[in-house]
C-alpha cells in the first residue's frame, strides 16, 4: 500500500465508511443517513478508536468522527464501480501486510476481526476501495501538475529544513472558544513587543511558553515539513524567512508563535519528492472531491 493515500490506512477505511452490513442483533443506533443509507454509532465509535485511541471522546470528537465516516461513505459510493479493475494480487498483498503488522504485536488478525464482527472478505472489500482511490489519484494528477506544485513549494519537498523557536500556550482538546481567544490575544500582544524590540524571543519563551522548549528559549532545532510538529505550525514555518515571526497559529495542542532562525537548503529532486507530492495533492483531491459530493448528497440526521 502506498503512503500517499489520504488518512486511509487499511484499518481506517475498513472500519469506517465501507458500509459493512451487520446482523440485526449487532446493529447500533443510526446517527445519520447518506443518500438513504444509514451511518451507525458503531462506525463512529470505530473511527474514534482509530483517531483518538482509548481516551474518552468529547462532543466535538464525536461530531468530527461522524463527518469523516460520512465523507468516506460518499467517496466509496463514487468509487464503487472502479473496484472491479483492482488486481486481486494487490488486494492479497495488502491483506498479508495487515496480517503481518497486527501479528507483530501480541494479537492475531483473526482475533481482531472476530472482536469487530468482521471477516477477511470485509478487509478485501476495503482494500479494493483504497486501491481504487489510489488509481483515481494517479489518473487525476499529471506530471506537469506535480512539477508545477513542486516548483511552487520547493522548500517543503526538496529536503529543506528550518530551525525555529516557539512560544506555546497549551490548551486541552475541549477548551472553549474564550480560552482560544485569550491565548491568541496573549501571543498577539507578545508579538507586538517582539516586533517593537521591547522583548527578546528567548526571554519571552522562558517566561510565557508552556512548552518543554521554554527552558531553551523556545529553540526546537531543525525541523522537516512533515511529521515533527503539528501541521499548521510546520506549514507556517516553511513560509517564513530567517528572522520573521508568524502570527499566532492554532494547532491541536494550543496556540503557537514561531520564529525561523536558520534555513538549511535541500537538494532533493522532483522524483525524490514524488511520494510526498502525491500524498499532499491526493489529500487536496480528497478534500475537493468530498466537497463536491457533499453538495449533491442528501445527508440527514437519525
Amino acid at each position: 500500500m502506498r503512503g500517499w493515500i489520504p488518512r486511509m490506512c487499511c484499518c481506517v477505511w475498513l472500519l469506517v465508511g465501507c458500509g459493512t452490513v451487520l446482523p440485526a442483533e449487532e446493529r447500533s443506533p443510526i446517527v445519520a443517513r447518506v443518500n438513504g443509507h444509514p451511518v451507525t454509532q458503531r462506525e463512529v465509535d470505530l473511527e474514534l478508536l482509530t483517531s483518538i485511541g482509548s481516551r474518552p471522546p468529547t462532543p466535538s470528537d464525536q461530531t468530527a468522527a461522524r463527518e469523516r465516516v460520512i465523507d468516506r461513505r460518499l467517496v466509496n459510493e463514487t468509487l464503487g464501480t472502479s473496484t472491479t479493475n483492482v488486481l486481486a494480487e494487490d488486494v492479497e498483498n495488502l491483506l498479508q501486510a495487515t496480517r503481518t503488522a497486527v501479528e507483530s504485536g501480541e494479537d492475531t488478525l483473526d482475533a481482531v476481526l472476530k472482536r469487530l464482527n468482521l471477516s477477511e472478505d470485509d478487509l478485501r472489500a476495503a482494500f479494493r476501495m483504497q486501491l481504487a482511490w489510489q488509481a483515481h489519484v494517479r489518473r487525476s494528477l499529471s506530471d506537469s501538475q506535480l512539477r508545477m506544485y513542486f516548483e511552487s513549494h520547493r522548500s517543503r519537498f526538496d529536503g529543506t529544513q528550518v530551525r525555529i523557536r516557539q512560544l506555546v500556550r497549551t490548551l486541552k482538546p475541549d477548551a472553549d472558544k474564550s480560552q482560544w481567544t485569550t491565548a491568541e490575544s496573549q501571543l498577539a500582544d507578545i508579538r507586538k513587543q517582539l516586533v517593537a524590540g521591547d522583548l527578546k524571543f528567548e526571554s519571552a519563551a522562558r517566561e510565557f511558553s508552556q512548552s518543554p522548549t521554554a527552558a531553551n528559549g523556545g529553540d526546537v532545532g531543525f525541523v522537516k515539513p512533515r511529521g515533527q510538529l503539528p501541521s499548521a505550525v510546520s506549514e507556517a514555518a516553511f513560509q517564513l524567512q530567517v528572522g520573521e515571526l508568524s502570527p499566532p497559529i492554532r494547532s491541536t495542542v494550543g496556540v503557537h508563535l514561531i520564529e525561523v532562525t536558520e534555513i538549511r537548503a535541500g537538494e532533493l529532486s522532483l522524483e525524490d519528492a514524488r511520494p510526498d507530492l502525491m500524498r499532499e495533492l491526493g489529500n487536496k483531491l480528497w478534500v475537493s472531491t468530498v466537497r463536491t459530493l457533499r453538495a449533491k448528497a442528501k445527508i440527514v440526521g437519525p
